[in-house]
């Protein structure tokens, strides 16, 4: 049984680049992995009967993603909810937790963390708590008087974003 289900850079608005020549059906799972993986993601969550879809790094740029994206990720969202799960989404700071929420219509179980701002919540009467790494506030952020209470338990999630380049994607 997982509690917590993780998903890395699902990055739904960069989809690999298909080969020209690649035949159809290989084309079209290339141009599905990405949702692909994060629907798999979602779905051991759902079988799991997890507490929480955790994802970390790149995931819709508001600013790129096509509606049918953002409604996509928002039926996720909305159907990982249904069953109980939330959704936790590990951002980079306040405004891009709005962006994603605004554009996704603010579903229920879509939650955040940032470096200013850990989340803590209950599973299975243990109390959790998931902070970012990045940023410089995180120190002062999860830093608690005394350390953690009894049966608490507190993920630190990070993640290198040194190959994250404008010009990787320049070329698609």
């Amino acid at each position: 049984m997982a509690d917590l289900v993780f998903a890395f850079d699902a990055a739904l608005d960069h989809p690999l680049p298909v080969p020209e020549a690649a035949p159809p059906d290989v084309a079209a799972t290339m141009s599905r992995a990405a949702a692909a993986a994060l629907d798999e993601a979602a779905g051991i969550a759902a079988a799991e009967q997890a507490a929480a879809l955790v994802l970390c790094g790149r995931l819709l740029d508001p600013h790129r993603a096509s509606p049918a994206q953002a409604a996509h990720l928002r039926t996720l969202v909305v159907g990982l909810a249904d069953r109980g799960c939330r959704t936790v989404v590990v951002a980079e700071d306040a405004d891009a937790c709005h962006e994603l929420s605004r554009m996704l219509g603010e579903p229920r179980g879509l939650l955040f963390v940032t470096p200013a701002a850990p989340l803590s919540f209950d599973v299975r009467g243990l109390a959790v708590e998931i902070a970012s790494a990045h940023g410089h506030v995180t120190a002062a952020a999860t830093a608690v008087a005394g350390g953690p209470a009894p049966l608490h338990r507190r993920v630190v999630i990070g993640w290198d974003t040194a190959h994250w380049t404008p010009e990787r994607r320049t070329d698609l």
